[in-house]
């Protein structure tokens, strides 16, 4: 497993790594994403995330990551 598979982020971070609003991060939430709860603290794991970016960027790929 590579060292990304183990990482997690919190929706500050997650929003940050794939260059979207936590807004944004949270309305992913809501429809699904797949996501821990720990100590009140939400976390994203890394494939989760990059594999819901993935799905919007091929549904909208008008869509470009800001950097």
């Amino acid at each position: 497993m590579s060292p990304e598979n183990r990482t997690a982020y919190t929706i500050d971070q997650a929003a940050i790594r794939v260059g979207r609003d936590k807004r944004t991060i949270k309305r992913w939430l809501a429809d699904g994403l797949d996501h821990r709860k720990i100590g009140g603290h939400v976390y994203i794991g890394h494939d989760a995330l990059l594999a819901r970016w993935r799905k919007q960027m091929k549904n909208d790929p008008s869509r470009t990551r800001h950097t």
